[in-house]
């Protein structure tokens, strides 16, 4: 009577599994095909959707998609091994070897999504070179200065196309988290297109970096004016000691492992209905297979 109600327990959790590699699935061939869907679902989650302005999240979701695409694929396998395993009747003696089968795949996913866990949670910054590369290119291909009034006023630009939007969310970071670049300052340095002529009614400004990665004195937050920095004038005359001199990948790379949330969840949770399951096939394999109808 044990047996019986382990296989059916069993069946129950295997449609589970079965429901959740359906999911799974779907969300990972739907982020291989359109990588944007996810990063607007993704966005939901706080300070997201403005790190998608300033890297491209999109091309960093595509471990994740393959992961979700190859682990639905596998537990959809699975599920249906199972069900065929753990039939009901004489036939089971010819599937003995599909439960011994499924349980020992079930373990090695449980132990490659644990590999997986770990490794994300042990080294969040193992990919933090491609993530800074692709912040330079967003950098240098949409950074825009702030614009500053004749009253010394400080802006945001009001254009909504995409560069305009990537633009003033690079210069939003910068004043939030008190940091300038990418790695540091000099990730400025190449660019020519805001060292001269900030506004037409202000004199050109002969600087290296903008005036969002120059001190306040309140930092983290967008200032109004020029009056609330540490010293602007100096600033905008490159002078060090006034400009911040961190950059923001550190900021990024926390918020980063904040998106990879979705793949260490989808990984625990896997994990945890394979141990349930897994607990359930050592434990039907343990009684005595007349007690299952295997013989």
């Amino acid at each position: 009577m044990g047996g019986i109600c382990s296989e059916i327990i069993l069946h129950c959790i295997n449609f589970i599994y079965f429901l959740a590699g359906i999911v799974i699935l779907a969300l990972g061939i739907t982020a291989l095909v359109s990588p944007s869907t996810i990063v607007d679902l993704m966005s939901y989650i706080p300070a997201i959707k403005d790190l998608s302005l300033v890297v491209n999240l999109s091309g960093l979701s595509l471990g994740t998609a393959i992961y979700m695409t190859t682990a639905g694929s596998i537990v959809l396998v699975l599920s249906i091994i199972g069900c065929c395993g753990f039939g009901a009747g004489k036939k089971m003696k010819r599937r003995h070897g599909i439960v011994i089968f499924y349980g020992v795949t079930t373990l090695l996913f449980i132990l490659c999504d644990l590999a997986l866990i770990v490794y994300v949670a042990v080294v969040p910054y193992a990919m933090q070179s491609s993530v800074e590369s692709n912040m330079l290119t967003s950098l240098h291909e949409n950074f825009m200065p702030v614009t500053i009034g004749s009253d010394d006023s400080i802006s945001l630009h009001n254009e909504t196309d995409a560069q305009t939007e990537s633009a003033n969310a690079w210069i939003t970071m910068q004043f939030e988290q008190a940091c300038c670049g990418v790695t540091n300052m000099s990730d400025y340095l190449p660019m020519d297109n805001f060292k001269y002529d900030w506004n037409d009614d202000l004199p050109d400004q002969n600087a290296t970096v903008p005036p969002s990665c120059c001190m306040q004195k309140v930092q983290n937050k967008i200032p109004a004016n020029t009056a609330e920095f540490a010293n602007f004038a100096l600033c905008m005359s490159s002078a060090p000691q006034y400009t911040n001199h961190q950059g923001c990948i550190d900021y990024v790379m926390q918020q980063i492992t904040r998106y990879n949330f979705a793949l260490v969840a989808t990984a625990a949770a896997l994990t945890a209905l394979q141990a349930i399951i897994l607990s359930f096939v050592m434990g039907a394999m343990s009684e005595p297979l007349s007690k299952i109808g295997i013989v």
